[in-house]
């Protein structure tokens, strides 16, 4: 992921260097399509985005300060205030506003279009904050496209589903990242998930099993509290993010727990190695594969070696994984049970399984 990102934040930088070129005095324009306007209101969406992208980038990996001025931060900053490309680029943004035409279609390639105005339009006006979304005619039009993909047969509504997740989460949209205006990123583009959960029929998940093993679990009350808020942020998580995302981001030092590992009160297995032991431990495992490192078996295998090692300190292990099968579990089941058994020094796992975006932990074992 992080490769991704810092791919597209190269991508971004390097339209931003084309759009500012074209701005110059010296530049000649073609006399159709690239009016100063037009590249105008380009350059103050390119410079929105690569602000966003570099805010992604400087929450997930704060570390990482020289890339960052070495791949845009410092042009962001050379430009400074966007008020004169926002001033000259108005004539192109009004005439591109979201059309409420296409809101009412049913026809998902205009839908799909709508939605991409709405992001080009809370990227030229990003500064305002919620101006545009706020005004009645955004709102009346954003009503009407939820409507329209309620109407969607299914065939439709899953093949707009997944082109505006991929859009969306290929843009890093749903970040949590906070913005020089003081936007919280993901906020802003709220019309665009409210879109992909219509779509999904999605409701909220349910972690009320979780809470009800923590409630009977005799660990300290600080971990216990600290399990919880990295549940909750897990829940926020899982449904922006696939496993693979998760443990890419967190094995890279990426943070994902804004406050929470800082201290060394969570390790992440595989990814902090031998060493390393907190009262909480995060376990993530993709498959059933017995021959990957992150399959569900050489994942459980680790565990228990890990708690062997930290048994003084390992309170919590919180098992994520897309796959359930207690027969995979067997082998480490004779373990767990003598942890949860004792009187002191008990030890509890909590598997939660992602599948559909959809979250389940179980009582195990």
């Amino acid at each position: 992921m992080k490769r991704d990102l810092e791919k597209l934040i190269q991508g971004t930088a390097d339209a931003a260097r084309a759009w500012t070129y074209a701005s110059r005095p010296s530049a000649r324009l073609p006399a159709e399509g690239l009016r100063p306007a037009f590249v105008a209101h380009r350059l103050a969406c390119a410079l929105a985005e690569l602000e966003e992208l570099l805010a992604v980038h400087r929450t997930l990996w704060p570390q990482d300060q020289a890339w960052r001025a070495r791949h845009g931060e410092s042009m962001v900053d050379r430009l400074g205030s966007k008020s004169d490309l926002t001033r000259m680029g108005a004539e192109v943004a009004d005439e591109e506003r979201p059309d409420p035409a296409l809101a009412r279609s049913q026809d998902i390639v205009d839908l799909f279009e709508f939605f991409c105005q709405i992001r080009k339009s809370i990227l030229f006006d990003g500064d305002s904050k919620n101006a545009l979304l706020s005004a009645r005619e955004t709102r009346d039009s954003i009503e009407a496209a939820m409507e329209s993909l309620q109407a969607l047969d299914r065939s439709r509504r899953t093949t707009l589903e997944q082109a505006l997740f991929g859009f969306v989460s290929n843009s890093f949209m749903h970040s949590t990242a906070r913005l020089p205006n003081g936007t919280v990123l993901g906020e802003r583009y709220w019309p665009l998930f409210r879109a992909v959960k219509l779509l999904r029929r999605e409701t909220d998940m349910n972690i009320e099993e979780i809470r009800g093993i923590l409630d009977d679990a005799e660990i300290r009350p600080e971990t216990r509290a600290r399990v919880r808020k990295l549940i909750d942020e897990l829940r926020r998580i899982l449904s922006d993010y696939d496993i693979d995302r998760i443990r890419d981001i967190l094995t890279s030092g990426g943070q994902l727990f804004p406050g929470m590992g800082e201290d060394g009160g969570i390790i992440v297995i595989p990814g902090d190695g031998p060493g390393h032991c907190a009262p909480i431990v995060l376990a993530i495992a993709k498959s059933k594969d017995g021959r990957s490192r992150h399959g569900l078996p050489n994942v459980m295998r680790e565990i228990r070696a890990h708690l062997i090692h930290c048994f003084e300190i390992a309170e919590v292990v919180i098992l994520l994984t897309d796959r359930w099968d207690p027969d995979l579990m067997k082998e480490s089941e004779a373990d767990f049970s003598a942890y949860a058994s004792r009187s002191h020094g008990r030890k509890v796992i909590i598997p939660i399984v992602t599948w559909k975006r959809q979250l389940n932990a179980y009582d195990w074992p």
